[in-house]
C-alpha cells in the first residue's frame, strides 16, 4: 500500500491538475488489475482434480509451475507424466474457464471447457469437437456455427498457452 501512496504522490506532483491526477491514478489501477491472475472457481477446481485422477491415475503429485499457479506439473511415482493448465477465455459477454492436459512432451491429451456462462455457443463443450485439439493442429480446428466468438477465443487461448508452455518447459 505504501508503494501505491508513493506513486500517487509522484503523480500528483507532476500532474498539472486534479483531473490529470485522477486519470493517471485510474490508468495505474486499471493496468494493475488487468495483469492479475484469475482464480478458477471451486466448481472448476473440483472438475480439474477429477480429470487429473482419470488421466494420470492415483499416486500423483501436482506441483504448481513458477510461471502461473494455475499450471501444474504432474508426477506419478516421482516420474514426470504431464502438465495441467487451467485458463480462461472470452466469449461474447463473459469469460469461460477451460483446462488443457498435456503429456510430458507437451502434446495435448485433452481440452475441456469447465465452466461456460453464456446462453449461446455452449456447443464448444462438446467432447467430439474438443477432441480435435488432441488430434490436429490448433489452426485446423473446425468452426462451429453459432459459436464463432467462443471457438476463435478458445483456439487463440490454446495457441497462446502452447507457446507459453513451450517457452517455459522446453
Amino acid at each position: 500500500m505504501n508503494q501505491v501512496y508513493t506513486i500517487f504522490r509522484f503523480i500528483k506532483a507532476i500532474a498539472s491538475s486534479e483531473k490529470m491526477c485522477a486519470i493517471a491514478v485510474f490508468y495505474l489501477l486499471f493496468s494493475l488489475s488487468v495483469k492479475a491472475q484469475f482464480i478458477p472457481s471451486a466448481q472448476s477446481a473440483k472438475k480439474v482434480s477429477t480429470l487429473i485422477a482419470q488421466t494420470f491415475g492415483d499416486n500423483i503429485s501436482a506441483v504448481p509451475l513458477a510461471i502461473n499457479s494455475n499450471y501444474q506439473s504432474i508426477e506419478v511415482d516421482g516420474k514426470m507424466n504431464g502438465y495441467v493448465c487451467v485458463e480462461q477465455a472470452s466469449s461474447k459477454h463473459d469469460k469461460f474457464e477451460f483446462v488443457v492436459i498435456y503429456d510430458d512432451q507437451l502434446n495435448i491429451l485433452q481440452v475441456k471447457v469447465l465452466l461456460y456462462r453464456e446462453d449461446y455457443g455452449y456447443e464448444i463443450k462438446s467432447k467430439r469437437w474438443l477432441k480435435q485439439f488432441s488430434t490436429c493442429e490448433v489452426r485446423k480446428v473446425q468452426a462451429i456455427s453459432g459459436a464463432t466468438i467462443s471457438v476463435n477465443s478458445l483456439k487463440n487461448a490454446v495457441k497462446h498457452l502452447n507457446h507459453k508452455m513451450e517457452e517455459f518447459v522446453l
